[in-house]
């Protein structure tokens, strides 16, 4: 519990859970003293009441309220809430209320829940979350994208046999900056199931999808397929003011990023099929 500044982002969390965040976050601590401009708040409660507010969504399991620029999102097991997540349209003041008697890890919840409103408040702050394993190489960052159980951390680990100085920068959810014309891939404490996090900035080098296949060779991608495995593997957003900004940041990917779909199987020579080819070695 503390100040952070992750990514640039200055922001003060008070989780309540240790399991996910102790040794995760404290690399992204700063000094109590420095200004913040978000808050996130996690509380374990005995009672959770519907807020005294308009409600706009009605869902299955979910109900959302809204009064003014305060959100509620409401989630229900056998009619009884089991956390309510509420939120400022800006994120700048954010409360994650889990139940006492949340039925799954709660822990775990706290993880998840707080990676998403961060992804939220990233995007924002004109940046883009991507699901990806992402590794400093050569001083520049690559990136290894795909859905879950692809093999995304696995190809990223043969790197890291090949050449034991790689550095992990994040192992699930890198994140991707743009500044000043340059983009670069910056970690991030939520690191999917491993604590494989750094707090670093790399420029960005390069976009590699994964596909599964028996052998190995590369795809170069034309702008709309880069479109549709970025969509396919970057957090989707739900507010208009994100999308909007998602689609920008996606634009300035397509055009200044090389990005490739690797068919690949677990073998060193899918390594040296990127290597070469994003490093002129051909």
């Amino acid at each position: 519990m503390g100040k952070y500044n992750i990514g640039g982002i200055k922001l003060e969390f008070n989780y309540y859970f240790s399991q996910y965040f102790e040794e995760r976050i404290k690399q992204y601590q700063i000094s109590d003293e420095v200004k913040t401009d978000y808050l996130i708040n996690v509380s374990v409660e005995d009672n959770l009441e519907l807020p005294n507010s308009k409600l706009v969504i009605n869902h299955k399991n979910k109900k959302v309220y809204r009064n003014d620029n305060q959100i509620s999102v409401c989630l229900f097991e056998n009619n009884t809430i089991i956390s309510i997540v509420e939120y400022l349209e800006d994120y700048s003041l954010v409360n994650i209320r889990i139940s006492q008697s949340y039925p799954g890890n709660s822990a775990e919840y706290e993880y998840i829940m707080s990676g998403l409103i961060f992804i939220s408040i990233a995007m924002l702050n004109n940046m883009l979350p991507i699901h990806a394993s992402a590794i400093k190489f050569n001083n520049q960052a690559v990136i290894f994208s795909a859905p879950s159980t692809t093999g995304k951390s696995t190809h990223a680990n043969l790197w890291i046999k090949k050449w034991p100085d790689i550095t992990i920068i994040n192992d699930d959810k890198p994140i991707i900056t743009f500044n000043d014309n340059e983009i670069r891939v910056v970690g991030t404490p939520w690191s999917g199931k491993t604590c494989l996090n750094n707090n670093i900035s790399v420029p960005l080098k390069a976009i590699i999808f994964l596909q599964q296949a028996n052998s190995n060779y590369l795809e170069t991608l034309d702008s709309k397929s880069k479109i549709t495995h970025l969509m396919r593997n970057i957090q989707r957003p739900i507010e208009t003011q994100e999308i909007d900004l998602v689609m920008e940041k996606i634009n300035i990917l397509i055009n200044k990023i090389p990005m490739y779909l690797l068919h690949c199987n677990i073998s060193e020579e899918a390594v040296d099929v990127v290597y070469q080819k994003i490093y002129n070695k051909d």
